[in-house]
């Protein structure tokens, strides 16, 4: 039983190190993205600026008790405490990655969502609807993102500027 426990904690390491992963390449792409663009600008509400400040500080803080606990049970060498503490750390980032990826960025020429960076000349049957989400054809493909934090009206009229 302590072997299946083992590797069930190593999993979960492993799944805790790619989304860590996912969300290092998420910022490190905005920020060349940005650098690159220097009009992409965040297009979030009141509201979503507040939900992803309040999730950011609630992450880091979670993370800050998981690796204090995480230590705890080191020193007491209970193996329990080490587990639950590593579940925590590995479940509290990949809520967080998936809330980043909704990011949306919009600029003059570009519109940034997570890691796509979409050419607004190159979007085709744009469907913004009022039960938060937006439909689009890109390159042959198409997406659907959510739009529950996203300035609508900011996001309208970069699209209605693409042509």
């Amino acid at each position: 039983m302590d072997i299946i426990a083992n590797l069930l904690t190593f999993i979960v390491i492993l799944i805790g190190l790619y989304f860590t992963y996912q969300l290092v390449n998420l910022f490190v792409t905005i920020k060349r993205a940005r650098k690159e663009d220097s009009s992409l600008q965040f297009c979030l509400t009141t509201v979503g600026k507040a939900f992803y400040i309040g999730i950011s500080i609630l992450v880091l803080i979670v993370i800050g008790i998981a690796i204090y606990v995480l230590i705890y049970g080191i020193k007491q060498d209970n193996v329990t405490i080490f587990r639950n503490s590593i579940a925590v750390i590995s479940l509290a980032i990949i809520i967080y990655t998936m809330q980043m990826v909704n990011i949306v960025l919009v600029g003059k020429k570009n519109m940034m969502v997570g890691r796509m960076l979409i050419d607004y000349r190159k979007m085709k049957k744009v469907d913004i609807t009022y039960g938060n989400e937006m439909t689009f054809i890109f390159g042959q493909k198409t997406y659907k993102i959510s739009t529950r934090f996203v300035e609508l009206t900011t996001l309208r009229k970069a699209i209605s500027r693409r042509r």
